[in-house]
């Protein structure tokens, strides 16, 4: 299965658990493995990281092992990863990304 198909699976409707548990034994029968969920847009704002999502992606979770496929996430909504549109960084500023670059020389390279 390491090698089977993988597939993005965007979440960008409201979210039904029942239809989430369908459609992941439907991609676990079919071989995909692993499906990422990944939530887009279309998907209601106060439903990202709520108890409904939580427990739709549990129920895609317990279809995936019932098939012994895999499941991944992005753990982005529509925003960059690890930004969720500023909040991060207005509540945590000291997660600000910082790069430090060092000048490198490959050996037997002018300087």
């Amino acid at each position: 299965m390491k090698y089977a198909p993988y597939a993005f699976w965007f979440w960008d409707t409201a979210l039904d658990t029942s239809l989430i548990s369908e459609m992941a034994a439907r991609m676990s029968a079919k071989g995909l493995n692993p499906v990422y969920i990944h939530p887009r847009k279309g998907l209601p704002k106060n439903q990202w990281l709520s108890k409904i999502w939580f427990d739709a992606f549990r129920t895609a979770i317990n279809q995936t092992l019932r098939y012994g496929t895999y499941l991944g996430y992005c753990d982005e909504y529509w925003w960059p990863s690890g930004r969720a549109d500023g909040r991060v960084l207005e509540r945590f500023p000291e997660l600000r990304a910082v790069s430090v670059r060092k000048p490198s020389q490959v050996p037997g390279s002018p300087p």
